[in-house]
């Protein structure tokens, strides 16, 4: 039999034409064999997600969050319709799950929802905002952060404030001219905590503001910067009762004023555990190194307490006096102090600082233990060392070494995290399932699969979100 084959098909078109069907036919089975494939598995996972995601309380709640880690066509269009929806509260548990990419393409519907009827955006939206990091992200949280009310603003300015470059330059142009003295004010708190000598202007601009505190947050700003231009406002402040008193008086003396650096020694020498407390702190956020000098001539570095605020700011691993400081309270410190101390050493590449962080994962001291791990999670040289924090008491830190195991693609300890699916803590539960994932998607199934039958519904939903996408991830879709 002969295939038919028109003249205007002779040749190389004929060739092309038969590459093209063929490519097509290939194309077809290949999809046929996914779609198959997906068939198979995804129908009653997809429902058990799906039936918790329509439901309500905790089962919700569950559902949404996981929604934008399993990346199929159905959970993208759930997703996206829970986004576009008027439902602010399950915009805010689906934007906790999202990664910071998603959360770039979705920042559109987020700024929708910085700004429901009632003023008050969910945090987890804010928050999935600022992940974005774009200067499109810090323009949305300025505008929430003035047109809020508390504690959405204060929760914006926060946000803006870790966001760096991406935000300074509007937080600048809102010390000048936000909407409100409280927003101005606030805008010049968090600017001046960058101590970014380019911000200058805006607070020499600020010194004429008609509030008083925006006028007096500016003048400190500007001593930071070494800037004198505010001593006016700071004198006034410092003459006075009100609760930025303390702030000038140390702005006065960073700046070399007799009578500011004689009224900081008087409130260091007498005064109560308290005020002497407030003031150490003060001078901590000051940057000052001269007051650093008048800190230690008073004895303030031997009084454990006010040490740490000072070292937790102040102290410079690279000054001589300081390091020791440092390695004091390495050695013989508190529990917290030790980790402090390890936090500040850690940018000299010292060993003995990142074992002490180490150690301090397994602190039964809470404040310790949290410090420690938001501070090793900074570091990736300390990666291993969370990982091998698994079998830890505390979920935040098994969600951490859940994570790092990932990371690192330890996939060597893949059979020991099953057991951590059915943790009793659903964040570890749904690390574990992610992890698991990562590790190896084939793999993973069926240990996904058990997971669907648990009598435990966030493991049940976790299992059979995952499962999907392990299917997707092993069968290219």
């Amino acid at each position: 039999m002969r295939l038919f084959r028109p003249a205007a098909l002779a040749g190389s078109n004929w060739k092309w034409f038969s590459l093209r069907l063929l490519l097509c036919f290939a194309v077809q089975a290949t999809l046929a064999r996914k779609i198959a494939a997906l068939d198979a598995a995804e129908p009653g996972a997809w429902r058990i997600v799906s039936d918790a995601a329509e439901s309500s309380g905790p089962d919700r709640v569950v559902a949404l969050r996981i929604l934008g880690a399993i990346g199929s066509a159905e959970s993208t269009a759930l997703l996206e319709a829970t986004l576009k929806g008027n439902d602010y509260h399950a915009i805010g548990l689906a934007a906790a799950g999202l990664t910071r990419r998603q959360c770039g393409a979705y920042l559109g519907d987020l700024e929708r929802a910085a700004h429901p009827p009632d003023g008050q955006a969910e945090p987890a939206v804010l928050d999935g905002i600022a992940r974005a990091g774009d200067d499109q992200a810090a323009k949305i949280l300025i505008d929430v952060a003035e047109s809020a009310a508390l504690p959405a603003s204060g929760i914006a300015f926060g946000l803006l404030g870790k966001m760096g470059r991406a935000s300074e330059p509007l937080l600048a142009e809102t010390v000048t001219s936000g909407r409100s003295s409280w927003s101005r004010e606030t805008a010049a708190w968090t600017l001046l905590g960058m101590k970014d000598a380019q911000d200058v202007n805006a607070f020499r601009s600020a010194l004429s503001d008609s509030d008083e505190r925006v006028r007096i947050a500016a003048a400190i700003g500007l001593a930071r910067l070494g800037d004198a231009t505010g001593e006016a406002q700071l004198n006034a402040a410092a003459g006075g009762n009100g609760d930025l008193r303390t702030d000038a008086i140390v702005s006065l003396a960073a700046l070399g004023r007799p009578e500011a650096i004689a009224t900081l020694r008087g409130l260091l020498a007498g005064g109560n555990e308290a005020s002497r407390g407030q003031t150490v702190w003060a001078i901590a956020r000051s940057g000052s190194a001269s007051l650093k000098d008048l800190a230690y001539r008073l004895g303030v570095d031997r009084q454990p307490v006010l040490r740490g605020m000072l070292a937790e700011r102040l102290f410079d691993p690279a000054d001589k006096r300081d390091a020791a400081e440092l390695q004091e309270m390495l050695t013989n410190g508190d529990a917290v102090s030790k980790v402090i101390a390890a936090g500040r050493l850690m940018s000299t590449g010292s060993n003995a600082a990142a074992q002490a962080l180490a150690r301090a994962l397994d602190s039964d001291n809470q404040g310790a233990r949290g410090l420690a791990l938001q501070l090793a999670s900074g570091y990736p040289e300390l990666r291993p060392e969370v990982a091998k924090r698994l079998a830890s008491t505390d979920p935040a830190v098994q969600v951490a070494a859940l994570s790092a195991i990932a990371d690192l693609r330890r996939t060597d300890e893949f059979n020991d995290l099953a057991k951590y699916l059915t943790s009793r803590s659903p964040d570890v539960s749904a690390s574990a399932a992610r992890t698991l994932v990562a590790l190896d998607p084939k793999a993973a199934k069926p240990v996904l699969r058990a997971g669907q039958t648990s009598k435990i519904n966030y493991v049940r939903i976790y299992s059979a979100a995952m499962l999907i996408a392990a299917d997707l991830r092993t069968t290219g879709g």
